[in-house]
This record gives structure tokens, sequence and C-alpha cells, in this order.
């Protein structure tokens, strides 16, 4: 049972020795060398005060705040709890004003004229101590009860006794915090004043104790010290994959110009406000102003817009605020996903019924009587006659454009485009197709 108490006694009792801290410096006379009033001042060794740690929050937003390690700030997590000035003596006590100089310039009192006229006559230790229940104000003589050699409360302000502190100030950023107040580590000044002249005395030596305080609920203006007033949502963010299956080719080359996205936004505070647009189409190719990119956005996603396929362009657009730089989208491919009349299927079909028309003329000993033919002229004085009647093969002609008509309206209709290759294609496959339907009915209208 002893040792449990003596653990729980140590455990508690260790954060709070490690923590203090007494920087020392020397002494002197009470005034500059030659004067029985002035100003002098005294320096301590630096002071290294370790500080303290707020505990990160979860924010509802996301983002959440991680733990803030706080240096020591006088009046937040740390408090001079002891200031002493050994073996001083002075002829007229009451002369003597005492303040501290902080690294930072912050000036702070502890006692303003004390000890009336006899005070330091016969010499003492001067103690200053946060837990004394004496203020420093009833130090009157050598005779009064209040004595310095017993420790006195910290004079803050002539006649008002109390702690020593400085004001600070709780700054929330976005997902983050920090404290901005009297730093403590650094370079200590006793600075004291005779303010009347005829007296004189010295000190011996001085010293400052830094210990640890529990930081207030407020800071000096009054604001709660709350890491939940710092959370802030995450920025925005965007993904917009570009997709050339889906996109334009207003050109009819076989490649789109434009290529599909449906852009997802993510992070910022809906609702979301979406200004500045620039590099933003629609299907026709025309560009999308602010109010158009508004109304087709539904929740957090836009969709039904198309941007520049060049691997250059990006669009640009503003939301809630934040600048957005879209991702540029590569040349998109030809397309080949989508069943077309291409020069490649027709000129193949039209191969295949030349060679069903020429397995069929062979196999049946087919003549053409009566049927007109065309020279077609071959090197070495050779020819080659084809059967040929220009009345049918212009009634082809005309059905397989028809056909072709169909076809390029059907395709239309389902696609939404017509491409620069079913035009060539047919071009150049259209009057094969057109003989061969030609040459298989000469074929079945001359059989012997």
């Amino acid at each position: 049972m002893k040792i449990a108490f003596f653990t729980m006694f140590f455990s508690l009792l260790v954060p709070i020795v490690m923590f203090a801290q007494t920087v020392t410096g020397p002494g002197g006379a009470f005034t500059p060398a030659g004067l029985t009033s002035g100003v002098v001042s005294f320096t301590a060794t630096d002071a290294v005060v370790a500080g303290s740690t707020i505990t990160g929050i979860t924010c509802p937003l996301g983002n959440d705040i991680a733990d803030i390690n706080v240096p020591a700030i006088l009046g937040y997590n740390t408090e001079i709890t002891n200031i002493t000035l050994l073996g001083a003596q002075h002829t007229f006590a009451a002369d003597l004003d005492l303040r501290l100089i902080a690294p930072n310039g912050t000036v702070i009192t502890f006692s303003t004229d004390n000890g009336g006229s006899t005070g330091l006559d016969g010499g003492s230790d001067m103690c200053f101590d946060v837990t004394s229940t004496n203020c420093a104000d009833t130090w009157t003589s050598s005779t009064s009860a209040s004595q310095p050699e017993n420790c006195l409360l910290f004079e803050t302000v002539e006649n008002t006794c109390g702690p020593l502190t400085a004001p600070f100030t709780f700054v929330c950023g976005a997902n983050t915090a920090t404290i901005e107040g009297t730093a403590v580590d650094g370079t200590w000044t006793l600075e004291i004043t005779d303010d009347a002249g005829g007296d004189t005395g010295s000190f011996v030596s001085f010293s400052i104790t830094f210990g640890p305080m529990t930081p207030p609920a407020v800071d000096a203006a009054g604001l709660a010290i709350d890491l939940t007033t710092c959370c802030a949502a995450p920025p925005i963010t965007v993904t917009d994959p570009c997709n050339c299956v889906n996109g334009v080719d207003n050109d009819m080359d076989g490649s789109n110009e434009l290529a599909a996205e449906t852009i997802t936004i993510m992070g910022g505070t809906p609702p979301y406000i979406i200004t500045g647009v620039t590099g933003l189409f629609d299907a026709a190719g025309a560009p999308l102003a602010d109010a158009d990119v508004q109304a087709l956005l539904a929740g957090n996603v836009i969709s039904g817009v198309f941007v520049m396929a060049d691997g250059v362009s990006q669009y640009t657009a503003t939301i809630n605020g934040e600048a957005i730089v879209g991702t540029a989208c590569d040349v998109c491919p030809e397309t080949t996903d989508i069943p077309t009349l291409s020069e490649w299927g027709l000129m193949t079909l039209a191969l295949l019924l030349m060679a069903f028309g020429s397995v069929k003329m062979a196999v049946g000993s087919l003549a053409f009587s009566g049927a007109g033919s065309q020279n077609l002229p071959l090197p070495g004085n050779n020819s080659f006659r084809l059967p040929f009647v220009s009345a049918i093969f212009r009634k082809a002609m005309l059905f397989t454009c028809a056909l072709a008509g169909i076809g390029f309206a059907i395709c239309f209709a389902l696609y939404g485009a017509i491409f620069m290759t079913d035009i060539v294609g047919f071009a150049i496959a259209g009057p094969i197709f057109a003989y061969l339907i030609h040459l298989l009915y000469v074929l079945e209208t001359h059989r012997d």
C-alpha cells in the first residue's frame, strides 16, 4: 500500500518538478555608478522552459486537427512562481521600483515603492512568491508584520497584488491553432528604478523561477480556447476523367475533337457556387457560361459538359471562391467501336459479291448473249472485256444510294453523327457494289 501511494505521489510530482526552471543573474548597486537615483538592469541566464500540448480533435467535415505543441507562454501554460533578490540593502527601501523585462520586451512590475524608509536598512533577502498571502504593499517598514525575507505576493499594479501574467491570444487557422503571447524562452532582465535621490544600496544576486499553470478557458479578448471553432472544410478538389467514347466529332473526321466529362466536386462546403468558367462546351461546341454550368450541377456532380481533346487545353472555374484548373484531355483516337457504313465494310462486301458472281458464272458456263460490254485495255496490247449494261447499272446505282441513305439515317439516329469515313467509304465501294448488283441481274436475265 505504501509503495502504491509513493508511486502515485511521485508520478504526480515529476511533471511539475521537470517543468519548473530557475534562472539566475548577478547583483550590484541599485543605482547607476556615481548616482543616487536612476535605472539599472541585470541579465539572467537564458530560460528554456517546456511548453504544453493542446490535444487534437476530430472535425465533423474532415481534416482533423492534430495535437498542437505550444511553447512556454506566460499567462497561458507558464507562470512566474518566485523572484528573489539575495542580500539586498538600501537606506530608503520605498525608493525602489522592481520590474522584469521579458525576452520580447514585455514589462512586468512586481513591487512599487514598498518597505518605507527602513525596510532594508539592516539588509535582507527579498522574496516574492505566488503562494504568499501577504501583498507586497503591506511591507511598510523593518518592523511591519510582512517582511520580504518571508516572501511577499507580487504587486502587479501599485497597491494591487496577484500572480505575474501577460495577455495571450488564441488564434484559429484552417484546421490548426496557435497561442500568441509572451514567450518565456530567452533572456530575462531585472530592471530596478530608484526614483528618489539621496540614498543608495545594493544586492548580491537574483533568481526567477518559472512553473506550470493550468491554461485559462479564455484568452485576453474573452475568446474560448476551443479547437472546434478552428475546424474548416477541406479544400475543394475535382475529378474529371476524359471520355472520348461519348465525345463529339464536329468535323466528321472520325476523331472526337471534344471529350465528354463528368466533373465531381469534393471538399468545401455545399452548396457550390460556380463562377469564372472557361474552356467548357456543349455538344455542339458552343462555350458554356457560368449559369449554364451551374444549371448542370446536381449535388456535387456536373455532367453533360465537353472539353477540347487536344492534350493542352484545360478548363478553369471558381467554386465557392476557390480556383480550379481541370485536366488536359489527350487527343481522342479515331472512333472504331461504333458500327457504321465504313468504306472497309462496303469494300469487303463488294469483293465478296464479286467473288460469288465469278464462281457462279464459271460453274454455270454462263454466257451473256445480247449483253453489252466495256473493253478494259491491258498492257501488251491485250484487253479484258467486262459485261456492262448502262441502263441496268444506273438502276443498280440508284438502289445502292437508297440503301446507303437508309444506313446513314439509322446511324445518325442511333449515334448522332455521320463520319467522313462513311462518306469516303461509300464513294469508293458504292459503285463497285452497284456494278455487282448489275452483274448479277445480267447473269439471271441472260442465262442460256
